[in-house]
């Protein structure tokens, strides 16, 4: 069984200082543990798109290789083309934009090597006070959010690249950081289904090919402010596949994150993941590590075979679903092209907005 299939492995880019030899290591690395892909955070415009090609060529099956570009591909690597947030897209109301805008950003991001989008984000802002969703929403209507959000994936889909819905099934209406600690919503099921859930039933409509759980407890759904959805087969299984009927890609948000462990210090929150139905663990520091944890828990009964499978075939579906595309590049062609800097400065224009006369 293909374990390493699970795993994403991040690739912090700074912490190699140039050595293009180190970097070529650690893919060694990855090709060794038969992972599904990479993260990629920080890059250069040179290297890598050259260094991610030497990658793929390697591999008969394209390997998932994600970035969380937001505003663009300047988020992660100098000289791509640096977007307004989604905020200000949400402030010109323009599906047209919107898909333009995610059309543009999944064509820089294939010609530099990432055929994975790690957008939109598709919480509604509704906590003035939320630390680390606020801009990077298209904003506090829900209506609005799944309009842009759909238009957005449609954008990423059209360029050739898969588009991710995230954080299911909402990271609007919290007041701290995931990444700091476990943020806890207090919503009832029937506020949950008229804000934090029409962008993410529209996205599903859209045909998104990958959505992202976040480390978000909603005792409303679990019964307990000590699970994160992305360990809760309520609302993986039971909501995501269930009652909204999405059948692709399910990954976490980065695993690293202190919201990954909510309070279940005793559990591994890989194998919780996995059983609560996810397919794909992004950002485990140590996926080696990760892998021994997922043989245990088959061993031991705590995981089923059946599971596993089922998240390994949908990996390697994905993957497959990219092999058309995979050698789609043309270097530099789109990356901070003058068609997509004026597109930018279209949407800063647009989302002018008058708060008070």
């Amino acid at each position: 069984m293909r374990i390493g299939q699970l795993f994403c492995a991040p690739l912090r880019w700074g912490d190699f200082r140039g050595d293009e030899g180190a970097i070529r290591a650690y893919f060694d690395r990855i090709i060794d543990l038969d992972l599904a892909g990479l993260i990629l955070f920080g890059g250069d415009l040179e290297a890598t798109p050259r260094l991610l090609e030497g990658l793929r060529r390697r591999v008969d099956v394209p390997l998932l290789v994600m970035a969380d570009v937001e505003t663009g591909t300047s988020q992660q690597i100098p000289g791509g083309t640096e977007f307004p947030g989604m905020m200000a897209l949400g402030a010109t109301a323009s599906r047209s934009l919107s898909r333009r805008v995610g059309r543009a950003t999944a064509r820089e991001s294939i010609e530099l090597g990432i055929n994975v989008v790690l957008a939109p984000v598709l919480d509604v802002n509704t906590n003035p006070l939320n630390p680390i969703v606020g801009t990077r929403s298209f904003g506090e209507d829900p209506g609005l959010v799944a309009d842009l959000g759909a238009a957005y994936i449609a954008g990423c889909v059209e360029a050739g690249a898969m588009a991710t819905a995230k954080h299911f099934p909402g990271h609007g209406d919290t007041g701290v950081d995931s990444h700091l600690e476990l943020p806890v919503v207090r919503r009832g099921p029937g506020s949950l289904r008229e804000i934090e859930l029409p962008p993410f039933e529209r996205a599903i409509s859209a045909g998104v090919p990958a959505v992202m759980v976040g480390h978000i407890a909603f005792p409303a759904l679990t019964g307990s402010d000590a699970s994160p959805a992305s360990r809760s087969s309520r609302i993986v299984t039971g909501l995501l596949r269930g009652e909204l009927g999405f059948e692709g890609l399910v990954m976490t948000d980065a695993m690293v994150m202190a919201g990954a462990e909510g309070s279940h210090g005793g559990e591994e929150p890989v194998v919780g993941a996995l059983r609560a139905g996810v397919d794909l663990l992004l950002y485990v520091d140590d996926a080696a590590r990760g892998i021994e944890a997922v043989e245990t828990a088959l061993g031991d009964g705590r995981l089923e075979e059946a599971v596993v499978a089922r998240a390994i075939r949908r990996v390697t579906e994905a993957r497959r679903s990219l092999a058309r595309h995979a050698g789609a590049r043309a270097a530099g062609a789109s990356v901070g092209c003058r068609d997509h800097v004026d597109l930018a400065r279209q949407v800063a224009d647009s989302a002018a907005t008058l708060v008070r006369n």
